[in-house]
Formats: structure tokens, C-alpha cells, sequence
């Protein structure tokens, strides 16, 4: 794990802290619970990470933020002022809304995979290696600290901590789904035929997540804040992000959350991201195959 500067931590801690919440999904949530208009929120969100960016920007003291803010402001906008602009337009209605499901999920998955494209030619344009944001398989074989509250009291390789987590998140999901009548008219023979178009849709999404939320949250948060802060910050993100997405609801915030932590700790631990978009691969699974089947 990298070594953290506390005097810079110190430093960049409010502004940093007041870029995480605004790219999150937490003011969307506010908003809908005072009845406001989430496009108004969401621009006031942008404005408000643009005036953060250009200070970090304009601070020489605050330069070690930049990147970070860069990541955070990038996914604020694509989140918060993209999507609602391109899901009220006329194409984005016809793709999103009207089309069939599977265009729709396909349109995502390209629009997706553009930001996380952006997002690693940004990272590499700050002169960081494959390694240095985590895209590698990592070392899989590396131990996972003892996580007590969790039954985890001792170290053990992730291969086999990994084990134990896919077999305890793809059930507590495949739960989750199931209950919320997310299967509900599927056959066996309905979700064998659509094993490909599944296979393919929760690899390159579990990707697309992985690369937005863990590897460009963590690779920039970590030299600041270290490994186990820049967890936290991925897992609030993420979570926050899918109060309205699948699992959704609180509950579903609170375990996408949660499993996001796991994930970035394994990212953190392992120095890469196979474990991490393994697992997520596996709940990404049940969910599609509940979409599609």
C-alpha cells in the first residue's frame, strides 16, 4: 500500500470530501425526498464540482487533489447532467425508453464504456502505469486482512476469501432479486438460451463499474488519502449510485455499498483488479439474467 502524506490528507480533506458527496448519488436522493427537480439538482451538483475543480486547480497547495477531483467531476457530470440530458432527448428516448430491452442495456454499455475509456486515457495522461491504477489481474494469491466483525479474523489468501465471498454475495443477490419478483415468468429453458447475451452484458459492466468506481476512484484517492480511506470513498460512490439502480432501494444501496468495499479492498490488497471484477461478475449474473431471461 502506498504511503500517505498526512499533512496533504489534512489539507485536501474538505475539499475532497465536498467533491465525494457531490458526485455521489446522495443529493439526487435528498432531492427526491423533498420533491425537487432532479435536474436542477444535478446541475447545481456539476456547477458546484466545476468551482471545486477550477480551485484545486487554481491552489498550488491543492495539486495533489487534482486528479482526484478530475475523477470525481468526470463522473458527476456524465451521472448527474449526461444522463438526464440524453435520456430526455429524442435519440436518447428512443434508446432508453421505447427501445427493446436489449438495445437499451446495449446503449448503456457503449455510453459506459466511453467514460471508462476517458477515464484511462486521463489516467495515463497523469503518467500512471497499468499498475498504478490497478488495471492488472493483481496477484489473486495475496493475502486479505482480517476483517473481525466480519468472521474474517485471520489472514488468508483472496483466492480463498474470494471463495467465500461469491458464494455469500451471489446468494444474499440471487435472494434480493428473487424476492423483489425479478425472475418471476423465467424458465430454465429461457435463461439457457440467453447465457451468452448474459455472459457478455455482465463481464463488460462489471468492467465498465469496476473501472469507474474502484480503479480510477482508488488510484487517485490512495497517494492522498491511502488504501483504506480511498475504500470508503468508493464504496459511498457506488452504493449511492445504485439507490436507483439494480439491486435498488436502500437495502440494495446498503449491499451494493458493502460489496464495493470488499471489492476495493481486494483491489488495494491484491494490486489488481481480477478478484474485484470476478465477484462483481458473479452478481452481475444474476442480475442480467433476471432482466433478460
Amino acid at each position: 500500500m502506498k504511503t500517505t502524506n498526512p499533512a496533504a490528507t489534512r489539507i485536501t480533506s474538505p475539499v475532497v470530501l465536498a467533491a465525494v458527496l457531490l458526485a455521489s448519488g446522495l443529493p439526487s436522493l435528498i432531492a427526491d425526498a423533498l420533491g425537487a427537480d432532479r435536474v436542477v439538482v444535478g446541475t447545481v451538483q456539476v456547477v458546484a464540482l466545476i468551482l471545486i475543480g477550477a480551485a484545486v486547480f487554481l491552489v498550488p497547495s491543492q495539486r495533489h487533489a487534482r486528479p482526484a477531483v478530475v475523477v470525481l467531476g468526470v463522473l458527476g457530470v456524465f451521472f448527474h447532467i449526461g444522463l438526464n440530458w440524453l435520456r430526455s432527448s429524442e435519440i436518447g428516448v428512443s434508446l432508453f425508453t421505447e427501445g427493446e430491452l436489449w438495445v437499451q442495456l446495449a446503449a448503456w454499455q457503449l455510453l459506459s464504456t466511453l467514460i471508462t475509456v476517458g477515464l484511462f486515457l486521463f489516467l495515463r495522461f497523469q503518467r500512471l502505469s497499468r499498475a498504478e491504477m490497478f488495471a492488472t489481474v493483481g496477484s489473486p494469491s495475496a493475502d486479505a486482512a482480517p476483517i473481525p466483525w466480519l468472521g474474517h479474523k485471520e489472514a488468508k489468501p483472496w483466492t480463498a476469501f474470494g471463495r467465500e465471498l461469491a458464494f455469500i454475495l451471489t446468494g444474499a443477490t440471487l435472494l434480493f432479486v428473487w424476492l423483489g419478483g425479478g425472475y418471476d415468468g423465467a424458465t430454465v429453458k429461457s435463461l439457457l438460451l440467453a447465457v451468452p447475451v448474459i455472459a457478455v452484458f455482465a463481464a463488460v459492466n462489471a468492467f465498465n463499474e469496476e473501472f469507474q468506481a474502484r480503479n480510477a476512484i482508488l488510484a487517485t484517492f490512495e497517494p492522498i488519502a491511502g488504501g483504506a480511506n480511498a475504500a470508503l470513498v468508493s464504496a459511498f460512490v457506488f452504493g449511492s449510485w445504485h439507490f436507483a439502480g439494480t439491486p435498488g432501494g436502500v437495502i440494495g444501496a446498503v449491499m451494493a455499498g458493502f460489496a464495493g468495499w470488499l471489492w476495493a479492498r481486494s483491489m488495494v490488497e491484491t494490486r489488481g483488479m481480477g478478484m474485484a471484477w470476478t465477484l462483481h461478475f458473479l452478481q452481475d449474473v444474476v442480475i442480467f439474467a433476471a432482466l433478460l431471461s
